[in-house]
């Protein structure tokens, strides 16, 4: 009968004391470890000191099917001086995933309310913006700040997790300018992109109005600095070039070229020959930005000269 009674005894004082929950492990959910923004904030010059920094995207993916429960929590802030600029409730869905997400108290919050654990999806969130603390990013050599994730279900909460290194890079640019070359000597089957010999499908010609003209593609190839895509439509005979976010497009027979969607007056039409297009000399140096165009009548030969900034992180 004691026996009994002291077990009794025991039971209810199990019974009586708190259960103490146990601290929630962070999910398998993969935090985007770049970001895109709206101001491009790689890269900032020496004396920068910017307010705020625009964040256009941040994608949370599923590691696992269950990496998003219904009830979990991620509170998210930015390291150092940034904190993220207040921001109403707003409902966001993604396939299966339906979260709210807001920003106060400088923290961005993520709330899951359903998600479906057979799926293995991600949750994009948009527009949200970091303020500096003190009014200005600090920016200097070497300098990013990480973001760090609070989670928590049903389970309590996880301990702080680093989720991005280098969430803001705020490491400023060094600039440098190197000088390019290219030379043109018409009528023969190459060109020189500085010291590089360019073979061409076709050769440079003189135009009826005087000017050199180059062939398209080639001449793209001796003048990339960037990336830059040629598409040609044969029914319109109309010709985009797409260097960097910038775009230019002229139509065979027309004196004029648009420059990012704004006209602008060309030395000479863009021509057909034998099924390949050719630009003016001088044309292909508005695009690429040459400073200086040298002509030497008795070799017949043009040349360009200019020169392109480099950034660099330091």
């Amino acid at each position: 009968m004691k026996k009994i009674i002291g077990l009794a005894l025991v039971a209810g004082c199990l019974a009586a004391m708190p259960v103490m929950a146990q601290a929630a492990e962070f999910p398998a959910v993969d935090i985007a470890t770049k970001c895109e923004y709206a101001n491009g904030h790689t890269g900032f010059k020496k004396d920068d000191r910017p307010d705020e920094i625009t964040m256009k995207k941040l994608i949370l993916t599923e590691t696992e099917a269950d990496g998003f429960t219904a009830s979990a929590k991620f509170v998210f802030t930015a390291e150092g001086k940034m904190q993220f600029a207040e921001k109403e409730k707003t409902v966001v869905e993604n396939g299966s995933v339906k979260a709210e997400c807001y920003a106060e108290e400088g923290k961005l919050i993520v709330q899951i309310l359903a998600a479906d654990d057979k799926k293995q999806e991600a949750l994009t969130l948009s527009d949200y913006t970091l303020d500096a603390e003190n009014g200005a990013l600090e920016v200097g050599s070497g300098v990013h700040y990480g973001l760090y994730a609070d989670y928590a279900d049903a389970n309590g909460k996880a301990e702080r997790t680093k989720v991005i290194e280098n969430f803001v890079d705020a490491n400023f640019e060094i600039s440098t300018r190197t000088n390019w070359v290219i030379t043109i000597p018409v009528g023969e089957d190459y060109i020189y992109s500085g010291a590089d010999r360019v073979t061409l499908d076709t050769p440079a010609y003189l135009s009826k109005s005087g000017y050199t003209m180059l062939p398209l593609r080639a001449a793209v190839k001796a003048f990339d600095r960037e990336p830059t895509k040629v598409d040609w439509n044969a029914g319109e005979k109309e010709v985009t070039i797409l260097k960097g976010d910038v775009y230019f497009q002229m139509k065979a027979g027309e004196k004029k070229m648009l420059y990012g969607g704004n006209p602008l007056e060309t030395s000479g039409e863009l021509e057909i020959v034998n099924g390949r297009a050719f630009l003016p000399m001088r044309d292909w140096a508005k695009i690429f930005g040459a400073e200086k165009i040298l002509w030497n009548d008795e070799t017949k030969t043009a040349t360009l000269k200019g020169s392109y900034t480099e950034n660099r992180g330091r």
